[in-house]
C-alpha cells in the first residue's frame, strides 16, 4: 500500500489508474505485439489505435478456462502431502516423443501460449471485426489457431504424463 501511495503521488490519480490499467492486461498485449509482428511484413499492420482496442476486446472477453477431463482429474487427485511428488517424467517423455533432445522439446511443449498468455477467445474474434481489415483478422484467427493447438498437446502431454506416473497395478501373485 506504501508503495502504490508513492507512486500514486507520483503520477496522480489518473496516471496511476493507467498504470493498473497497462498492468492489468500486460498478458492481452503479448497478443498483441506477436500480431504486429505477424503483420508488420505484410504491408497491413496494425494502427496504435487498432492495438489498443483489440487489447481492451482482449481483455473484456477472456477465453474460458479449459475443462479437465475426467480422465485427468481421476488421475491427478489432490495432493495430500505438499512435500511429497513424483519424478518429473517431462524430459524423458519429451526425448521420447521424436528424439531430440529432451529438455529442448519440453520446454517447447510447455512454453507459453503464443502471444504471451493471453488466450484468444472466440467473442474476441467476432468482435475483433469490427475493428480489423480482413487480413489482419486472418492473422489473428491464425495465432489463436496455434494457441488451440498447443493446448491441444499440452493436454495430451498431460495426460500422459500422469498415465505414465501411476502406479502398475501390481500383478497376481502365481498359484502354487
Amino acid at each position: 500500500e506504501d508503495i502504490d501511495a508513492a507512486i500514486k503521488s507520483t503520477l496522480g490519480p489518473a496516471g496511476f489508474a493507467a498504470l493498473q490499467s497497462y498492468d492489468a492486461t500486460l498478458t492481452q498485449r503479448g497478443v498483441v505485439n506477436e500480431l504486429q509482428q505477424r503483420l508488420g511484413a505484410t504491408g497491413n499492420p496494425l494502427s496504435a489505435t487498432q492495438a489498443d482496442q483489440l487489447v481492451q476486446i482482449l481483455a473484456n472477453n477472456p477465453a474460458p478456462k479449459p475443462a479437465v477431463s475426467a480422465t485427468t482429474a481421476a488421475a491427478n487427485p489432490a495432493p495430500t502431502s505438499p512435500g511429497l511428488r513424483g519424478p518429473d517424467l517431462g524430459p524423458i517423455l519429451a526425448g521420447l516423443v521424436g528424439g531430440g533432445s529432451g529438455p529442448a522439446i519440453a520446454s517447447s511443449l510447455f512454453a507459453p501460449m503464443p502471444g504471451g498468455g493471453a488466450v484468444i477467445s472466440n467473442a474476441a474474434i467476432v468482435q475483433s471485426q469490427t475493428i480489423l481489415a480482413p487480413q489482419q483478422l486472418t492473422a489473428l484467427q491464425q495465432l489463436q489457431q496455434q494457441q488451440q493447438s498447443q493446448q491441444q498437446v499440452q493436454q495430451i502431454v498431460r495426460e500422459s504424463l500422469s498415465a505414465a506416473s501411476r502406479p502398475a497395478a501390481p500383478s497376481p501373485s502365481p498359484r502354487r
